[in-house]
């Protein structure tokens, strides 16, 4: 059996290498450069590599990119590497998506796995585009 230190390397090295490049990997605590220096909606995923809903959640996550590709951007947001960042956004459950407008301004949380029409249809519907 993998020690757990292990094991997130693997998860961690698996889901870099089936990342779409639609996707920001955010490493050491930098999602607030990114929503400062953005034009465009971003949208941020909290997840971690151990979390299983957050796995299943990672296709719908890739669609969703590729749906709004040039529209917004989709950040990764590992909170094993980013736990400040986790926790300035009082993140308890994952998956959780925070949407930020062009502006940088929090407009939503969107909390646990939804399904790609379910996240169009929020997306739609809210002031970012």
């Amino acid at each position: 059996m993998l020690g757990r230190e292990k094991q997130k390397k693997i998860n961690k090295v698996n889901f870099i290498t089936m990342s779409s490049n639609l996707i920001i990997d955010v490493k050491r605590n930098l999602l607030s450069n990114y929503v400062k220096k953005t034009k465009l909606p971003i949208v941020a995923d909290f997840w971690a590599p151990w979390c299983g809903p957050c796995s299943r959640f990672k296709p719908t996550i890739e669609a969703l990119a590729k749906h709004f590709a040039g529209k917004l951007q989709i950040l990764k947001v590992n909170i094993d590497e980013n736990d400040d960042t986790a926790e300035a956004y009082q993140i308890v459950n994952i998956p959780t998506l925070i949407i930020f407008n062009a502006k940088g301004v929090r407009i939503q949380t969107i909390k646990g796995q939804k399904t790609l029409p379910q996240l169009i249809q929020a997306l739609e519907a809210l002031p970012i585009f």
